[in-house]
């Protein structure tokens, strides 16, 4: 798995809702602009809970912008945190009455086309195409935030979702090398609960989706299947439902998640940005866990023992290649109607 998150990427999206402001007021957005030019307040809206880590990144993130950046300096960054599940009707509001909306927005990389084709982001692609690191961004991230040849969004960070576990648990269950079979997986689950009593193996979300297709890819399923461009859901093929068999046993027969998973994603139930896989395998209440790389930035200040976790590939269900495996990550976008 890689991961990159990089502060030159929010200031360069930053930079370009300034640099609007900038030549609308006064028909420059170089470096020396006299800062009369530039707007009081800029907003930034970042998906998920506003936990201490990712909140001191964000306030290095500012400072960095500011320095990179001297005609803003007097401009206030405002950071704002959208629960993920709130994301879709704060965008929705703000784009139908026009009022309380970001001039940056952070975007899963699968709502940006979406919310380019709704009309919520600006096309940004001279400003891109004058950008020095683009050669940098990955081509296949890009063209998710392009439709019809114009740019709405650029890649932030990405990666696949993996298993995450911790190293000494492993090694203190007698568990000498990853799974890579469901059956390798199932086992080493329980045999971590009996090592670690009060715990439960892995965890097992019945709305997480992304995890889910994990193992209908993992058995020779598939979701849908296209012919002459045209798609048929395919869920209820043998494959395809012994994959999602197999993931609902993992609560129903095997016993190794908890049922409280039941009606959540990773994060909780829905509107919610505690309780969920994520917070209780960082709390140690969950052995093994579905999430991608960017997974330990979020977990909550109490973390334990975060020097041991490591991650390895969603076995498939007789291996010993692994599944195929939901990519992930967010995209940064100009908001519209921004001034």
């Amino acid at each position: 798995m890689t991961f990159t998150r990089s502060a030159a990427a929010l200031g360069m999206a930053v930079a370009l809702a300034g640099t609007a402001a900038g030549i609308a007021g006064c028909g420059s957005s170089s470096p020396s602009a006299s800062t009369s030019s530039a707007p009081a307040k800029l907003v930034v809206w970042r998906m998920g809970a506003s936990v201490p880590s990712q909140v001191t990144w964000m306030n290095g993130v500012v400072a960095e912008f500011h320095k990179d950046y001297p005609q803003y300096k007097n401009t206030k960054v405002n950071v704002v945190w959208v629960p993920w599940a709130n994301r879709t009707t704060d965008w929705t509001n703000a784009l139908t009455s026009g009022k309380n909306a970001p001039d940056i927005t952070e975007l899963g990389n699968t709502d940006t086309p979406t919310e380019a084709s709704l009309g919520a982001l600006a096309n940004i692609s001279t400003d891109l195409s004058a950008w020095s690191t683009k050669p940098d961004l990955v081509s296949g991230m890009l063209a998710n935030d392009t439709q019809n040849g114009n740019v709405y969004g650029v890649p932030w960070f990405g990666g696949v979702r993996g298993i995450w576990y911790r190293k000494d648990q492993f090694a203190a269950a007698g568990i000498t090398s990853t799974p890579t079979t469901w059956t390798e997986l199932v086992s080493d689950a329980q045999k971590l609960m009996q090592k670690y009593p009060g715990t439960y193996g892995i965890g097992a979300p019945s709305n997480y989706t992304n995890a889910i297709v994990s193992f209908i890819w993992g058995a020779g399923g598939q979701v849908a299947t296209e012919t002459d461009g045209k798609w048929t859901a395919d869920l209820t093929s043998p494959a395809s439902e012994a994959g999602i068999k197999f993931y609902s046993d993992l609560l129903l027969s095997d016993k190794v998640s908890p049922s409280k998973y039941v009606g959540q994603t990773e994060l909780g139930n829905p509107g919610a940005t505690s309780g969920g896989s994520n917070e209780d395998f960082a709390l140690g209440k969950l052995d093994m866990y579905i999430d991608g790389p960017w997974a330990s930035g979020t977990f909550p200040a109490n973390a334990v023992n975060k020097s041991q976790c490591a991650s390895f590939p969603i076995p498939s269900e007789n291996g010993p290649n692994p599944a195929p495996a939901f990519v992930g990550g967010s995209d940064l976008a100009v908001w519209s109607g921004s001034k």
